[in-house]
């Protein structure tokens, strides 16, 4: 019985450590696309940069909007 208990635990810390290097891997595949990308070399670069990007992202959309206000002022009527 304490072989196959052993046996059972080695045959889990191998799965664990398996599921440990692809998670690595996939770590460091992100992070490498980051940092090819958009020039990212940690996780708080690419959270800076992303608040930065979400903050443009609505300033943009506020733009667009007062914009289209505007045109369907002026144009509304005609477009009906």
């Amino acid at each position: 019985a304490d072989l196959k208990q052993l046996t059972k635990l080695k045959d889990q810390v191998e799965s664990l450590q398996r599921e440990a290097d692809r998670a690595e891997g996939a770590l460091e595949g992100v992070m490498s696309r980051l940092k090819e990308e958009f020039g990212c070399e940690t996780l708080e670069d690419a959270e800076a940069l992303l608040k930065e990007m979400r903050k443009k992202l609505k300033a943009t959309e506020e733009k667009l909007d007062g914009k289209v206000q505007e045109f369907e002022k002026k144009w509304g009527s005609v477009l009906q």
